[in-house]
């Protein structure tokens, strides 16, 4: 097994997953061709956590981050499942959708059991899927064929936190206003920001999901189309990424797509326990009238509330849009061979990790103003840039020097 293994490490990652040499190609056929490649070394199980592991320098061995993807499976099939039990019960009318929530909560049978489960497993996805991006940034597994898996992981994060928000809507409580708010604070409305002003994207996204009536039957049933179809897409593709891999042989062998037991066991505990112990409450029914109130949102979605209100409207959507660009694009922009954890790209996610901390806190009642969040966000990244680069300088010295002498020796000569 072990020699099985580490001969792996001097292939590529599609030799590896097919059996073949890698393809290689000029012309117009170069672009599908990685792209080919980039596919079937996807890993959306973490089914290949060992070669990830030599690959990153850590040697052969498993811990238990490296089951955080499986878990995240475990945890998105939970939720599916506890999410068709509430669809049965659940009226998507402005009039019906809180009193059937009401109904399943309290109307006898396990409805607060599934809905408990429902609701802190969606919560346990979004963990899930954080921590298991950051294992990915942190080992730089992003390289070497990874690029694909990187982009399908963000993709994970980004499906998990709008399931989250439409999920809690779909309750049609007083957390509706909170999503109208953000919109209303034009997170991608345009019009007064030069060159875009005149592309007519002006809060488009408002008209898309408020429509020109703003809270309306409308807006549920828009809401309750993409809660389901964002589930229905998710499982497309899983379905159709494990029958593409089932020919894949030779990675199987080494790699199983195996879920251990005692995970699964440890996850239905937990969500059991959490519902059992922390009831998810109901909220106060929407009355349909704008008021003032606290802010009604999901843990994960304070910071990004928050953010809206840093900068004028329009900025806060560019700026969250190059930011998320920036994260896609992270394999391409690391232009480093070197394998393993990088100084610089650890103190990005430890600046990420602790920006979204900030903007939570600030949320829950921080009292602390706008220009010194700025001033405090400024110096986490500018810090954190620092400190990456001279640790990497330091690393590097060495063999910088030694080049530098290998030189010196050859002139001399």
């Amino acid at each position: 097994m072990a020699g099985g293994i580490n001969e792996f490490m001097t292939k590529d990652v599609n030799e590896i997953a097919t059996g073949e040499p890698e393809k290689t190609s000029s012309g117009p056929d170069r672009l599908p061709t990685w792209i080919e490649s980039r596919i079937e070394s996807c890993d959306l199980f973490d089914a290949m956590i060992p070669l990830e592991r030599l690959r990153s320098g850590l040697g052969e061995g498993v811990q238990g981050i490296d089951l955080v993807g499986k878990a995240l499976w475990i945890t998105f099939a939970v939720v599916v499942i506890t999410g068709i039990v509430l669809l049965a019960g659940y009226s998507p009318s402005t009039a019906g959708a809180f009193s059937s929530v009401v109904n399943i909560q309290n109307g006898g049978g396990l409805g607060w059991l599934m809905r408990g489960a429902h609701k802190y497993g969606t919560d346990l996805f979004v963990i899930l899927a954080v921590i298991r991006l950051a294992r990915i940034a942190f080992r730089r597994s992003y390289k070497s064929g990874g690029e694909i898996t990187w982009i399908a992981a963000i993709g994970v994060l980004l499906v998990g936190i709008i399931s989250g928000v439409t999920g809690y809507l779909l309750v049609w409580n007083q957390r509706i206003f909170t999503s109208e708010r953000l919109l209303d604070r034009g997170v991608w409305n345009f019009e007064d920001i030069y060159p875009l002003g005149g592309l007519g994207l002006r809060g488009w996204v408002g008209d898309v999901l408020l429509g020109p009536d703003g809270l309306s039957q409308e807006v549920l049933t828009r809401v309750f189309e993409v809660h389901i179809g964002l589930s229905l897409i998710v499982i497309f593709l899983v379905f159709f990424w494990r029958n593409m891999k089932r020919n894949q042989v030779p990675v199987y062998s080494h790699f199983s797509l195996k879920i251990p037991v005692s995970l699964i066991w440890t996850i239905l505990g937990g969500l059991l326990f959490l519902a059992l112990v922390f009831p998810v409450p109901l909220g106060i029914p929407s009355d349909g009238v704008l008021k003032p109130h606290p802010i009604f949102a999901d843990w994960y979605a304070l910071a990004f509330y928050e953010f809206t209100s840093m900068f004028q409207p329009g900025m806060n959507g560019v700026i969250l849009s190059l930011g998320v660009l920036l994260a896609i694009l992270l394999p391409w922009v690391d232009r480093s061979v070197k394998q393993g954890p990088r100084p610089a790209v650890t103190t990005l996610i430890v600046a990420s990790l602790l920006t979204w901390f900030i903007l939570t806190i600030k949320a829950l009642g921080w009292e602390i103003t706008y220009p010194e969040v700025l001033i405090t966000l400024s110096v986490i990244w500018f810090v954190s840039f620092a400190v990456g680069y001279i640790r990497e300088f330091r690393e590097r010295k060495p063999e910088i020097e030694a080049e530098d002498g290998g030189d010196n020796e050859k002139n001399q000569d």
